[in-house]
């Protein structure tokens, strides 16, 4: 049995006997069958639409051609071949491209043949250029009418270019483009600054919180200081005014919390009452061990109570507590950070011991 028209030829392998005599593994190719003329017609009418839907190339129909025209040589699933032929090549190109701007009617005459079978159209055709189609050819026109105008014989003796002063009777105008932006640098532009933003915004978290370590790092020892002076007899206001002298003259108020018991001291000179300025200090510091201690002074100020040295002797302990944890957390991370260097001093030990013996066997 043949196959069907449009697949291939089917191959077998027979044994024949002739004349009394026996052949064997005789190979033989059976070629499909051919189509019908009716069949060939009929393919026709029933992929007309498909055929039409491909040549206007996303037009509507043949009475609203907007684009380009697709001048195809073979149409899926058919075995035809297609030959296209405007009838004006002024109008239409070869290439099925629109070479006119304006609305025109025109025809395009089609040669469908199969082997011995061949058939004649001619499509009538709408053109109604859409704005895509018409700036492509008054491009085409001034690019067209320059190239001519600087071809010229008496222009090519010149040791300048002189430019058209009209293109299609209208008065012409040239500027140096603007150098195109490659969109990759564009994005790249883009991702670094947002590298940058994520960057900037990681290291101000990062001073912040290394403000906030010196801060709690220093507060026991100030802390211990306090205790020691209120056992003394001073009001708490005169050993804060103390402790910040003493800094500055030790060369320790660049230091954050002295830098911030500075700006409270200035406060309290100023006339600012004092569970104000303890309380706005704890503020600026923002770190939780300074809020629990001026809140803990400013309740004892407000309340009169005679045990504020006791409670300073416990929050300096706590506070001493505190760092010794904060310290043994820190060796911990410290340990966790070098792990990896580690890792790579063991492969190059490991390198260092192992390649001699290789090259050694």
């Amino acid at each position: 049995m043949r196959n069907a028209p449009g697949l291939s030829s089917e191959e077998y392998t027979i044994d024949a006997r002739v004349g009394g005599e026996t052949f064997e593994g005789l190979e033989i190719k059976v070629e499909a069958r051919e189509y019908t003329e009716d069949e060939l017609n009929d393919l026709l009418t029933s992929n007309h639409e498909a055929m039409m839907e491909k040549l206007l190339a996303g037009s509507d129909n043949t009475e609203k051609v907007a684009g380009d025209l697709n001048f195809y040589e073979k149409l899926d699933s058919l075995p035809f071949d297609f030959e296209w032929l405007p009838e004006d090549t002024e109008l239409i190109s070869d290439e099925g491209k629109i070479l006119y701007p304006d609305p025109f009617d025109t025809a395009i005459r089609l040669n469908i043949s199969y082997k011995s079978f061949s058939k004649d159209y001619s499509i009538p055709i709408h053109a109604q250029p859409g704005i895509e189609v018409q700036t492509r050819i008054k491009r085409n026109v001034i690019i067209s009418t320059i190239e001519t105008v600087l071809s010229e014989n008496a222009m090519m003796t010149k040791p300048f270019a002189e430019m058209p002063g009209s293109v299609d009777g209208k008065k012409a105008e040239y500027y140096y483009s603007a150098s195109k932006r490659n969109p990759v640098f564009i994005l790249l532009g883009l991702v670094a600054v947002a590298c940058l933003h994520v960057g900037f915004k990681k290291d101000k978290e990062n001073s912040v919180k290394k403000r906030k370590d010196e801060i709690v790092r220093e507060l026991p020892g100030i802390l211990q200081k306090m205790t020691m002076y209120i056992s003394s007899g001073m009001t708490f206001r005169n050993i804060w005014l103390l402790l910040c002298d003493k800094a500055q003259k030790t060369g320790d108020n660049h230091k954050p919390i002295y830098e911030e018991m500075t700006v409270s001291a200035n406060e309290l000179k100023s006339g600012i009452s004092e569970t104000v300025v303890y309380t706005r200090f704890g503020e600026r510091t923002g770190t939780p061990e300074t809020v629990r201690f001026t809140a803990l002074v400013s309740q004892n100020i407000k309340t009169g109570s005679t045990r504020l040295s006791e409670l300073l002797r416990a929050e300096s302990g706590n506070a001493f507590t505190e760092r010794k944890q904060r310290a043994l957390k820190a060796g911990e991370e410290a340990g966790t950070k070098l792990l990896f260097p580690m890792m790579m001093l063991l492969g190059d030990m490991l390198a260092i011991i192992m390649i001699p013996a290789f090259m050694n066997i």
